[in-house]
């Protein structure tokens, strides 16, 4: 299966280009796996500790997992992403898998 990876800074396109490919790939079929999906839980500090948190840092990220879960064959077909549940997430700093 083919990957492609997506990078920039925030608000520089990067959803609008993956839902653009997404669409023209459709009758093959894409999954979208959104690095967002993997931001570390802070969910042991209160809410203005968690927003002190550099969220575009690269360390704010658990890359570990989300190597470990591109690797498995079983979650690649039974990945989802849902847009409103990010967003509610980012705003509290609460990130949950």
């Amino acid at each position: 299966m083919p990957l492609i990876g997506i990078c920039g800074g925030t608000a520089s396109g990067k959803s609008t280009l993956a839902k653009q490919i997404k669409s023209y790939f459709s009758k093959i079929g894409v999954v979208c796996i959104v690095s967002d999906s993997y931001y570390k839980n802070h969910s042991s500090l209160n809410f203005k500790e968690r927003s002190k948190i550099n969220f575009d840092h690269p360390d704010s990220i658990d890359f570990e997992l989300l190597v470990k879960n591109l690797k498995k064959e079983q979650y690649l077909s039974s990945l989802f992403y849902h847009e409103d549940l990010f967003q509610d997430q980012f705003v509290h700093h609460e990130f949950y898998r």
